[in-house]
């Protein structure tokens, strides 16, 4: 059993780093948090964070402490998993490590400027004249010490791709070039996305999530019946793509501010998804195509076939300007048909099992069936009214703490969550 124990903020729980999780290969690492005291059979869940979350020990550790799942953890007597990304390819992400103290790593300022120039003289060839605001990131970016704080390059990469993004519905009229040189930027990934919208990458960073499961179970005594996914952002448009890929290991999963399983192929299509235009191009436009998405998903499961099918949180906040609330109605969309059963009333089959409003500022509807008189949800969705991109806590009453994208909305979506999935009892 593995008891390397990154050093980190003693206000923030110690979490553990697993160097060897059955996976020399993977892009990912492993960091978990055991509570001191776990039932013999304990439940596991996995926690994906979003975009441009830290992925050293002490940011794992205060995003788990700050959304509440540390404290459900030890409240309820389940161990968590921490995936993070690292080993990526690119300069940006490279350049992100050393001034993190990871490992030493030599970037390559001028092949970095290379990417850029080229890119940039194919912009301004086509007779595009929108490129200062991008050249001046790229300097600033090169210019900067790479030892230098890591808020200092995370906002200059920031910047550099607030710049990329602004450009990609300009760049559509620009051809194959264009296109191909921004799908290029935007795939290098320094915000460190989990990758839902590159099919190949996805796969692989499943597989090896579902090596960090298959290395808890190895070392403790996890109830298979009761393992979770959840994300928010990046690591919510990641938590179906488990969910659809693993649907013998994981018993339910949850999104906040996700998106739909296959909503996307590439960097560009994962942007427009985030928009909410799914609906054009190849994209699925029914109910029955976006579940098809999800039964013709080439599973990975090391587990043995039992058609079982997840059940789903899906969280959304009602403002939200990055996420468009489009994808929570699909992602209802997607999984009620991937159950069998309606979004509207239907006795025979199941469907919608009605709505309420929950702590005064969310709206929750239920779909599923009645058994025995009793109602078995399936699929649920909390929509918080007013809560622009983010993930909702309750500091007042206890769940969590604000930070970036965590936001105190007096609703606590860890607690419903855990409710949801059976962990805590109504």
């Amino acid at each position: 059993m593995n008891t390397n124990t990154d050093k980190i903020d003693n206000n923030v729980p110690k979490i553990q780093k697993v160097p060897d999780f059955g996976d020399k290969e993977s892009d990912l690492l492993m960091y978990k948090y055991v509570p001191l005291k776990m039932p013999k059979k304990a439940p596991l869940v996995v926690v994906l964070h979003g975009c441009g979350e830290s992925y050293n020990a002490a940011g794992l550790a205060s995003y788990a402490k700050n959304t509440g799942w540390i404290k459900y953890a030890d409240k309820l007597g389940f161990a968590l998993i921490l995936p993070t990304q690292y080993k990526e390819t690119d300069l940006l992400s490279k350049a992100l490590l050393r001034s993190e103290g990871m490992e030493e790593i030599t970037i390559d300022p001028a092949s970095l400027l290379k990417m850029f120039s080229d890119w940039l003289t194919a912009i301004e060839k086509a007779g595009f004249a929108q490129t200062n605001g991008l050249r001046v990131q790229v300097k600033a970016l090169l210019e900067a010490p790479l030892n230098g704080p890591e808020k200092t390059l995370s906002a200059l990469i920031s910047g550099l791709f607030t710049e990329v993004n602004g450009l990609g519905a300009l760049l559509r009229s620009g051809g194959v070039e264009m296109m191909e040189g921004y799908s290029k930027i935007v795939g290098l990934n320094p915000m460190r996305c989990f990758q839902f919208y590159n099919p190949e990458r996805r796969r692989r960073q499943a597989t090896s999530i579902l090596r960090m499961v298959q290395k808890m179970e190895e070392d403790y005594k996890i109830d298979e019946q009761q393992i979770y996914v959840t994300g928010l952002s990046g690591g919510a448009a990641m938590t179906p793509v488990m969910l659809a890929l693993c649907p013998e290991t994981f018993a339910g999963g949850a999104t906040i501010a996700g998106l739909p399983y296959g909503c996307a192929d590439n960097a560009i299509a994962g942007i427009e998804c985030m928009k909410g235009k799914n609906n054009s191009g190849t994209t699925p436009d029914t109910a029955e195509k976006w579940g098809d998405l999800v039964r013709n998903a080439d599973t990975i499961d090391f587990k043995k076939s039992t058609d079982k099918k997840p059940r789903i949180s899906i969280w959304q906040g009602g403002v939200d300007p990055l996420v468009n609330r489009l994808n929570a109605n699909e992602l209802v969309e997607q999984w009620t048909n991937f159950h069998g059963i309606s979004t509207s009333v239907d006795s025979d089959t199941g469907g919608f099992l009605g709505q309420e409003i929950v702590d005064d500022v969310a709206v929750h509807r239920k779909y599923g069936r009645k058994v025995g008189g009793k109602e078995e949800v399936l699929v649920e969705s909390y929509t918080v009214i007013d809560m622009p991109h983010g993930l909702a806590v309750d500091p007042l009453n206890g769940c969590g703490e604000r930070a970036p994208f965590i936001l105190d909305f007096g609703i606590c979506s860890t607690s419903y969550i855990c409710k949801f999935w059976g962990l805590e009892r109504v």
